[in-house]
């Protein structure tokens, strides 16, 4: 496994936290048109957030539900 720190900066901690998950999920996406398997992925990844971040499962729960509908609107839309 490899991990990710999200470090405090300019934008909300809750915001960061949202932007990692989000982009770790939606990055490796490619669209297939055949029956090859895809490409390998680089593994289990670890996000470690600041301590601070408040309500981190919903924060969660939310990049969730928004990368399943990012990736279902990218599969209908190819």
């Amino acid at each position: 496994p490899w991990s990710f720190h999200v470090p405090a900066g300019e934008a909300s901690a809750e915001e960061l936290l949202a932007a990692a998950v989000e982009g770790v999920a939606l990055g490796p996406y490619h669209f297939r048109t055949s029956q090859r398997p895809p490409p390998p992925l680089a593994g289990r990844c670890r996000i470690v957030a600041d301590p601070s971040v408040a309500g981190a499962d919903a924060v969660l729960a939310r990049s969730r539900a928004l990368v399943e509908g990012v990736l279902l609107a990218r599969d209908l839309v190819n």
